[in-house]
């Protein structure tokens, strides 16, 4: 977590002050009074938290931007809520009468049951990638540019 460090979010760490020491710490005991200890278990949080991105206080990338402006639940005009957080509606790729497409509004995912999308669930940036026949990439700068 020093300089040139790069955060998650792509954000490269600077010095705050240049004068100041950098440690070389070989363990979380050199620096932690009482850390940890290595047997413990740890708690893993579920991947099913919503996450509100709309903070100030972590930088977005375009994506992350776009994923969280634009509801992949627009794309489905028939759709039915079938649970807390999910959806079924026809799908967009096959002629058939039947809701057979799934849309789960808390991870802003799709997919169809009958594997017409090879299987992978969609969010909303390759969703409009393949209702528009163009890359991921064409989709973003479209999106970014419509939706601002």
């Amino acid at each position: 977590m020093i300089p040139p460090s790069i955060h998650p979010s792509g954000v490269r760490y600077t010095a705050v002050e240049d004068s100041a020491p950098i440690l070389s710490v070989k363990s979380l005991g050199d620096v932690i009074p009482n850390p940890p200890a290595p047997e413990i278990e740890r708690v893993v949080p579920s991947p099913l938290v919503n996450v509100f991105p709309s903070s100030d206080l972590w930088p977005q990338t375009i994506i992350e931007k776009i994923k969280s402006r634009i509801s992949i639940l627009a794309y489905f005009t028939d759709a039915k809520p079938k649970g807390r957080n999910y959806y079924r509606a026809t799908c967009l790729f096959h002629d058939d009468p039947h809701p057979s497409a799934w849309i789960d509004i808390a991870r802003g995912i799709c997919g169809c049951f009958t594997g017409c999308n090879g299987g992978k669930a969609m969010d909303v940036i390759t969703l409009h990638a393949r209702l528009h026949g163009i890359s991921d990439k064409e989709a973003i700068k479209e999106l970014a540019k419509e939706r601002g």
